[in-house]
């Protein structure tokens, strides 16, 4: 079975925080430990991983957000707040990584936001991704819409590229 280990941001200047902590990982919690804390002020822009003793590392463009889907051990990264990530055209703007650090898919986003309608009538498109988190052991996504104002929050299933339920909505204000 294949596993990952060291699952860990790397920062602008190669500092290192590792993804999922309570403390360490910059989107999560407070309060943060200092590895946090320096990742998140000088920005997450890659990650690195072991996989089976070889280290995997990736570096982007632009900050990123990263969890591990523990049930397939993919990888999902996406441009936070919906900034684009290199190797992915927009709107679409993330990417799921096998465990040995080849590309397995870019995450397609779902034609609609669901439940919810333009005041014509229409039905709303995803503006791209902007947060990933895992919940209750799912990925989920939220999908920016109305300019960003805002997010339909959403489980993602990377393995298949799959969207599941929506988990909720949330105002960005």
């Amino acid at each position: 079975m294949t596993t990952i280990s060291k699952f860990q941001y790397v920062s602008r200047s190669g500092l290192r925080a590792e993804v999922g902590h309570p403390l360490d990982d910059p989107y999560q919690g407070n309060p943060k430990s200092g590895a946090g804390i320096a990742v998140m002020q000088d920005g997450p822009v890659g990650l690195s991983w072991t996989c089976d003793g070889k280290v995997i590392e990736k570096r982007f463009n632009s900050r990123i957000q990263a969890v591990e889907d523990r049930a397939s051990h993919c990888i999902v990264v996406i441009g936070h707040w919906n900034t684009p990530l290199d190797g992915c055209a927009q709107p679409g703007n993330g990417i799921v990584f096998n465990p040995d650090g080849t590309s397995l898919r870019a995450v397609m986003l779902p034609p609609a936001i669901l439940g919810k309608r333009a005041l014509d009538g229409q039905a709303l498109k995803p503006e791209g991704l902007s947060v990933v988190k895992t919940v209750d052991g799912e990925v989920e996504l939220w999908l920016p819409y109305w300019q960003g104002s805002w997010h339909e929050q959403r489980i993602y299933h990377p393995e298949s590229g799959v969207w599941g339920r929506v988990t909720g909505q949330y105002r960005a204000v």
